[in-house]
């Protein structure tokens, strides 16, 4: 994954498609915006791939001010979906976080929430 630091001193975050491991989380500590690839649901875990729980777990060492979930599997996509799998993430971690979409753009801006997050042009 990596770090960006952006002209005005917004930071974001995307981790890769990774599992949990140690310092992963602190890795990410204090950003305003992480994208985690979190290919698979809650209770389905994968070697080598992001889980629902893995997702949590990092954002609980991570402490973002915010998080978007992309990179999903089959299961993610056709045995729940993204959104009810986002709205758990930030119903268990307090951090506020959405499913990504096709197409999706976000401004990342301090002071700003996930609500202000914006699709098209």
């Amino acid at each position: 994954g990596f770090k960006v630091r952006l002209p005005e001193g917004e930071t974001f975050g995307y981790t890769s498609d990774t599992e949990y491991f140690e310092g992963v989380g602190e890795a990410y500590k204090g950003l305003d915006a992480l994208i985690l690839c979190s290919m698979r649901p809650r209770g389905a875990p994968m070697k080598w791939h992001m889980s629902i729980d893995d997702a949590i777990r990092i954002l609980e060492e991570a402490k973002p001010r915010q998080a978007v979930l992309t990179h999903f599997g089959m299961r993610m996509l056709f045995e729940t979906t993204p959104e009810e799998e986002a709205r758990y993430v930030e119903k268990v971690t307090g951090v506020p976080t959405q499913a990504a979409r096709d197409n999706m753009k976000i401004k990342i801006e301090r002071g700003k929430s996930l609500t202000e997050f914006f699709d098209g042009g």
